[in-house]
């Protein structure tokens, strides 16, 4: 199972995962590290980087345990690039705080953050 989840919050999330040993857990600091790009979302080709090299990472996944990619909400297309069995939206309020920060992809589900937990999971 691959679960992709579109955050706000990305380490919060992350850390909350990470306490489920079953789970293997991907996150955008992760494909990020030890790369050029540490400018964040801001910097031009930041975006297209990590949702590709997250792409390519959800298509060699071969392990058992389940797999989740905890990835900033404002990356465009990664629900069309990126490979997975359940999308997942975490977010910390359903209207945006602004227009730039509106959310357009179609997800499976969505959580508020106050909310999610592991179990919200379809593991």
């Amino acid at each position: 199972m691959k679960i992709l989840l579109l955050v706000e919050d990305i380490a919060k999330i992350s850390q909350l995962l990470r306490q489920d040993n079953n789970i293997k857990v991907i996150d955008e600091h992760e494909v990020a590290e030890a790369t050029p790009y540490t400018g964040g979302i801001n910097q031009p080709g930041y975006s297209n980087y990590i949702v590709e090299r997250s792409a390519n990472l959800s298509k060699i996944y071969k392990f058992t345990k389940p797999l989740c990619i905890v990835l900033d909400q404002r990356h465009k297309n990664t629900i069309d690039k990126i490979q997975h069995d359940v999308s997942i939206r975490v977010c910390k309020s359903l209207v945006p705080r602004r227009l730039g920060d509106s959310f357009t992809q179609k997800v499976d589900k969505i959580y508020l953050e106050d909310e999610f937990t592991i179990d919200g999971l379809v593991v």
